[in-house]
């Protein structure tokens, strides 16, 4: 089933005029204008990046008439990574997961 699914979405994005990286095949750009619009699949998980919320909205209303999908909002975390927005732009940093990997592993005391 999952098989299907990613096929699917694959199917979708290329007639949508997103091109599938052949270094990443989870990864799926859209260069437009001069608009950018980077879509990443992990298991049943997308994440969206891009610098045109017109063209952000529209992918999402696509993909949710197809997959029905669940805006979670802004990305915070995801795989271990912990994602900061600001007005100087993104930080990403494994802060949390090494501080867990710490305290799981007796080594961070308080």
């Amino acid at each position: 089933a999952s098989r299907k699914w990613y096929e699917k979405l694959t199917c979708l994005l290329l007639q949508e005029g997103y091109q599938q990286s052949t270094a990443d095949y989870s990864l799926f750009t859209l260069k437009q204008d001069n608009d950018f619009t980077a879509l990443l699949v992990y298991v049943d998980d997308v994440i969206l990046a891009g610098t045109s919320l017109t063209k952000f909205t529209r992918i999402k209303t696509i993909l949710d008439a197809q997959f029905k999908i669940k805006d979670l909002g802004i990305l915070k975390y995801f795989l271990g990574l912990e994602v900061a927005h600001s007005q100087a732009g993104i930080t990403i940093s494994q802060r949390k997961y090494c501080l867990d990997l710490l305290e799981s592993s007796g080594l961070f005391r308080f």
